[in-house]
């Protein structure tokens, strides 16, 4: 292998964790869903008020539940925070069952499948347009450049989605592949990581067919920034079109 391929292999794996990978690991971000004592139904899922709070029994000091006059527990409205319960992640924006064979780990968004396999999966904070455009930019000039790999926009990769893109790279020492999908204005990515004799290429299909999506935005300012952008184009577009 020649010194500039070896060079060029450097750089694209340091660009793959930089753009797919979270800088900073977050420890545990989701509660054990049955530290919340909160009302559920039948099937023992949350029951949420209309702008998606838990509705919970207000307790006393000791811990107990607190009946009003008529001898009804009493209930409060509670901030809505990312919980796990058998195997289940519900955050804000998705619920997302762990596809059998893989633990969370103590980082809380990667999983692990033995020693050798990982699937992280994120929220990120950027729109889906600038996303791409700087993904294929990066690694598509790289894989022109002989790396092995490829990345190609197919909406059909996540149920619901909106729009979503995958990048795989190879190396000697492992195999990358990330899917990054948008829904309702959030983006998310889920990447797998894998050393070559050990790599699944359907391993990220498990966590992809789990997602389950919710009304909810993470970031409402971003999303009102790009409708801002958009409609300014079609403004100065019609403008344009009107004068000729």
């Amino acid at each position: 292998m020649s010194k500039k391929i070896i060079a060029i292999l450097t750089v694209a794996t340091i660009l793959f964790v930089c753009v797919f990978a979270a800088c900073e690991k977050k420890e545990k971000p989701y509660m054990d869903a049955d530290d919340i004592d909160a009302i559920t139904n039948e099937n023992g899922e949350f029951e949420l008020a209309e702008d998606g709070q838990y509705i919970v029994y207000v307790t006393d000091e000791d811990g107990k539940k607190v009946t009003d006059k008529n001898g009804e527990f009493e209930t409060e409205v509670q901030q809505f925070v990312p919980t796990m319960k058998k195997g289940v992640i519900e955050d804000y924006g998705f619920k997302l069952k762990i596809p059998k064979g893989w633990k969370i780990t103590e980082e809380g968004n990667i999983f692990s499948r033995g020693s050798d396999e990982t699937v992280e999966v994120r929220l990120v904070k950027e729109l889906y347009d600038p996303y791409f455009e700087r993904a294929d930019k990066l690694f598509g000039g790289l894989f022109k450049e002989g790396v092995k790999g490829s990345i190609k926009e197919d909406a059909s990769l996540v149920e619901g989605a909106d729009r979503a893109f995958k990048v795989i790279f190879y190396n000697e020492e492992a195999t990358y592949v990330s899917v990054v999908f948008e829904n309702n204005g959030n983006v998310y990515c889920v990447a797998y990581q894998a050393s070559p004799d050990k790599a699944d290429m359907e391993a990220i299909n498990a966590f992809l067919e789990n997602w389950e999506f919710k009304p909810f935005t993470y970031y409402p300012e971003l999303t009102a920034v790009s409708e801002e952008s958009e409609s300014s184009t079609v403004e100065a577009t019609t403008t344009e079109a009107t004068t000729k």
